[in-house]
């Protein structure tokens, strides 16, 4: 089975392909394919497909495809500014990098060097000295005035054990321009590619690899008729049939490459109205035209005033030298001078004369791009030049330079014309909103009408002014710990820092967390004014709810709504692991404020609250942990008439309070309250109630009894009373003490007596009898019974 990865870059360009064969699988394999992140930073997108070329049947294929983002952090230091292909027109600038963003936490400093030279060999070379390192990136302002022209520096960070590779970039500058511009030329256009062609001066249309022709022409003069003429095209001889003494030629048109009429040969060793033939036939041969020509055995004895003017047109300078027996042979062209061309002469008997040339042509149309520009605050000029090169000279040339102008609304999105321009020149570019466009492109188209000339983009520039950086401090973040309790709340600081202008004011910053399966889920964001060229803190507080290794984002402006000069230093990524939470909720249950028992008597609309305890903080975090059941039947949270209600709670390990105040009917009811956390583990609590048909008081009884100082009596009620009265009273039949309760509830009640009397007095030992009394309203429950004394 066939196993494709390809991994695109932030701006969507492919940068990396492979292709793996797998055996056939069971229910699991990998594969293993490396890809170098040298050198690389930001983010980076990685696809991968199974089955891609449908070799193999399946019943789905939608699930054939995974993709996931990679961010390659800095371990050294990169150019911030000003980089490669910029002009300045400050004389004194200030050479800015980005510090590593993984870097040990060993004290730092930078050196600075700025020449005129590439090899930083030249007298001019200046040296900053050390530099210790800033926050975030580190700058050195040049401390000499510099002239306009192109200048190069470089930067490196060293430490007490190492010390990092030097980092280049070059810019100009012109103090009679504006401030920031993008400029290319000479040396900084790229390399050719399939579309242009790179010279020295420029860039031109690029060659037409299938309209390449060699040519060669080998002269031999001989006395003895041993000598000859070769007409050559790639290697192979066209004039075998007519290769005889004399002037041996062919003429050939450079658009099309093709041979004007035949190979000729004019015998002008012997006869002068064969030169005056020749240079008929070379005088009415058109501009431009090709000829390859040579001398066989002789072809000086009856040569012509008019044959000679004639090949000077084409550009000899060595034909009237020509001796007897001499060998002579010449490529050139019509209307071109000695410079254009290639003669050979070689004396009688000194060898042969051999002369090679290339015929070329361009393609008719090429095109180049340049980088993208920007991002920008507002547009200035466009500059650019243009020149020609001729493969073969003669009459003017119909070439064109066209420029096109790009813009870009967002950093990764599509590209839209928005001028065009032809002749080298100045061009305002103004108008263009930058706010709507903060990216352009330029685009070159080179053309020509028969491909034996092209135009020359020689240079070309936009000024602007940039615009500036948001960035985030790696080295600035502070957690509230490492290793947190899932649920439990973890605290995230970072500083933020702004280098230069925006067209924003403000800026947001999102907080997300990751996964390998699935798009990132956004946990928090805030907007926060950008600070003027300074830096602030950012703070986010949250709860962990997933356990084990939580991989979480930092990012500012996550939807890229601010262009910036440098997008890759706006996320950090940290991981925080969770600890597991082993053990279930605890649940506790209690009705009109009481714990019941089983079958306890209840109200008839009691007041059931059940506190749900945890140790996560995370564990309860909204009514859908909870099943809640009267019974047998569920009630709702979303029942209006449930009389159901739910709040979290932060209170040491208490998480959540429910309250259920139902309207029950007399006899036996069951409640049930199931919880199950957010790490799946459940916890259950039924409670069997009992609602009375009337009025009673029941189970009385006192503790101890007999007893020596004191005793509690304890009853139950079916209902709620009003007040309850505890008369005790002597076998006789006399008062002796009232006891009250005030505030009875309805099942388990307690009324303490310290065995004194009304008058403070300690009784006798003894039987005494004691009436209990319950009022509600208009109702009385009354129980007798017997208390002793024994001391």
């Amino acid at each position: 089975m066939d196993v494709d990865l390809k991994i695109y870059a932030n701006d969507n360009n492919l940068v990396f392909t492979a292709n793996e064969k797998i055996k056939p699988i069971g229910l699991r394999d990998s594969v293993l394919i490396a890809w170098s992140g040298k050198n690389r930073r930001g983010v980076y997108k990685v696809v991968a497909n199974t089955n891609a070329q449908n070799s193999i049947a399946e019943v789905r294929t939608d699930n054939n495809s995974a993709s996931r983002e990679i961010y390659f952090y800095s371990s050294s230091l990169t150019i911030a500014e000003p980089r490669s292909l910029t002009q300045l027109s400050e004389p004194e600038p200030t050479l800015v990098v980005y510090n590593p963003e993984l870097a040990a936490g060993e004290n730092a400093y930078y050196e600075f060097e700025i020449d005129t030279s590439q090899d930083f060999s030249s007298p001019f070379l200046v040296r900053s000295g050390s530099i210790d390192e800033q926050d975030i990136r580190t700058g050195w302002k040049v401390s000499r005035t510099l002239g306009d022209g192109l200048y190069f520096w470089r930067c490196r960070r060293n430490t007490v054990s190492s010390q990092s590779p030097w980092e280049n970039a070059a810019f100009w500058i012109n103090k009679n321009e504006a401030s920031w511009a993008y400029r290319q030329e000479k040396a900084f256009w790229p390399q050719s590619g399939a579309t242009y062609n790179t010279l020295q001066d420029g860039i031109s249309l690029p060659y037409n690899a299938a309209k390449t022709r060699l040519l060669q022409v080998r002269s031999l003069g001989e006395s003895n008729g041993n000598g000859y003429c070769d007409l050559i095209i790639d290697g192979t001889k066209i004039n075998t049939t007519n290769d005889l003494p004399g002037h041996n030629l062919m003429a050939i048109d450079p658009v099309t490459q093709n041979i004007i009429g035949v190979p000729y040969s004019f015998n002008t060793s012997v006869s002068t109205t064969a030169a005056d033939s020749m240079a008929n036939l070379l005088q009415n041969l058109p501009e431009r035209t090709i000829l390859a020509i040579g001398i066989h055995d002789d072809g000086s004895v009856a040569m012509t005033g008019n044959a000679l003017d004639a090949l000077s047109v084409f550009g000899s300078t060595q034909a009237s030298q020509v001796g007897l027996y001499d060998s002579w042979s010449m490529i050139g062209t019509k209307g071109a001078t000695a410079d254009f061309i290639k003669e050979q002469f070689v004396a009688n008997n000194q060898g042969t004369a051999i002369v090679s040339d290339t015929l070329q042509q361009f393609l008719q149309n090429g095109e180049i791009s340049s980088g993208l520009i920007g991002p920008a605050l507002s547009w200035g000029h466009l500059r650019f030049t243009q020149n020609l090169v001729r493969l073969i000279p003669g009459i003017d040339a119909i070439q064109d330079v066209r420029i096109v102008v790009q813009g870009q609304r967002k950093a990764q999105s599509g590209m839209m014309n928005l001028s065009e321009f032809s002749g080298g020149g100045e061009y305002d570019l103004s108008g263009i909103s930058s706010e709507e466009y903060p990216y352009l492109q330029l685009k070159a188209y080179l053309s020509d009408d028969d491909g034996l000339d092209s135009p020359v983009l020689q240079n070309w520039s936009v000024s602007y002014e940039p615009a500036g950086d948001i960035a985030l401090d790696p080295k600035s973040i502070q957690l509230s710990g490492d290793s947190l309790l899932a649920g439990e709340l973890l605290n995230v600081s970072m500083h933020i820092y702004s280098f230069g202008k925006f067209l924003a004011d403000s800026v947001n910053l999102s907080l997300l967390q990751l996964n390998y399966a699935t798009n990132p889920v956004f946990i928090s964001s805030k907007t926060i004014k950008i600070p003027n060229d300074d830096h602030t803190e950012i703070q986010f507080d949250f709860h962990l709810s997933s356990q084990g290794n939580n991989r979480l984002k930092l990012v500012a402006d996550v939807n890229d709504e601010i262009p910036e000069s440098h997008e890759q230093n706006n996320g950090y990524e940290f991981v925080v692991f969770a600890k597991r939470d082993d053990a279930p909720p605890t649940l506790d249950v209690l009705v009109d404020g009481n714990e019941v028992l089983e079958d306890d008597y209840v109200a008839l609309n009691p007041r059931i609250v059940c506190n749900v305890f945890d140790e996560s903080p995370g564990a309860i975090q909204d009514t859908s942990h909870f099943i809640i059941q009267l019974d047998g039947q569920r009630v709702y949270f979303s029942d209006v008439q449930s009389e159901l209600s739910f709040a979290l709670v932060g209170d040491g390990m208490q998480r959540a309070k429910l309250v259920y105040e139902p309207e029950l009917s007399p006899g036996k009811h069951v409640f049930a309250v199931q919880v199950t956390d957010a790490f799946g583990y459940r916890n259950e609590v039924i409670q069997r109630l009992n609602v009375a048909e009337n009025f009673a008081i029941y189970n009385v009884l006192n503790y101890p009894n007999p007893f020596r100082a004191e005793t509690n009596f304890t009853f139950y009620l079916t209902r709620q009373a009003q007040s309850v009265h505890i008369k005790i009273f002597t076998i006789s039949g006399k008062l002796i003490q009232v006891l009250d309760l005030y505030t009875p509830e309805i099942g388990f009640n307690r009324i303490y007596w310290d065995g004194l009397d009304r008058d403070n007095d300690t009784l006798a030992n003894g039987i005494y009898l004691y009436k209990v009394i319950a009022k509600q309203r208009d109702k009385t429950a009354e129980f007798i019974g017997k208390v002793a004394i024994a001391r």
